[in-house]
């Protein structure tokens, strides 16, 4: 019994004792429900290597693919070409890569504007084959592409057949991937209309690690 009348005047006691270390919350002067995002590493899943490097540890820069590269509802906007109209520094309200101001670049994206000047397409985020988040500024006229992993450059170079034809076409509705190789990557396109009773206008694109090997076009 003196147990239990010990434990009835401890908790009281004990519960005064935690309310009184308490921290009075900490409003930002942001906009009501408005959402910054910062990027936090993940503890869970670390961050995959975004370089593989040679035996005299040069980099080697590692070309990223679409996990998913055919067309549905869902990857609609993530996995096709949209044109740059306002400018890499200025991400819609709501897109997954936007950035405080003073976030929104590297230097070295900084840098690449400066020599490059603004892309004409942009694509991404998109979840590659390697399962990391990818960026992509593509210069169509001067034919070049780099690609962005946490706005790192992790590759660049010239715009294939296949990425010009992403460019023209957007994503396809129907995409057959398969390696012929430790460093061949094939890819077959179907373009059709959603609904089967329209015939016509279907394409095919074979490409094989970019580069078009076979198409087929409808009338």
């Amino acid at each position: 019994m003196l147990l239990v009348a010990a434990l009835i005047v401890f908790l009281p006691v004990y519960a005064v004792a935690q309310s009184a270390g308490v921290v009075t919350p900490v409003f930002s002067g942001a906009k009501s429900g408005e959402k910054v995002w910062r990027y936090q590493p993940s503890q869970i899943n670390p961050p995959i290597p975004k370089y593989e490097y040679t035996d005299e540890g040069r980099v080697i820069m590692i070309k990223r693919y679409p996990r998913y590269s055919q067309q549905d509802i869902c990857q609609f906007t993530r996995y096709r070409f949209y044109e740059n109209k306002n400018g890499v520094e200025h991400c819609q309200q709501g897109w997954k890569f936007k950035r405080e101001p003073d976030e929104i670049l590297s230097e070295q994206q900084k840098a690449i504007l400066r020599e490059w000047g603004q892309p004409d397409y942009l694509r991404g985020p998109y979840k590659s084959t390697r399962g990391d988040s990818v960026i992509e500024w593509a210069y169509h006229p001067m034919n070049h592409l780099f690609q962005f992993v946490d706005r790192a450059m992790v590759y660049e170079g010239p715009l294939t057949d296949q990425e010009r034809t992403a460019i023209t076409f957007g994503a396809p509705k129907q995409a057959v991937i398969y390696k012929v190789g430790p460093n061949i990557r094939r890819e077959t396109w179907f373009y059709y209309p959603w609904l089967g009773s329209q015939v016509g206008n279907e394409k095919i694109f074979s490409f094989s690690n970019g580069q078009l090997i076979y198409s087929q076009e409808s009338p």
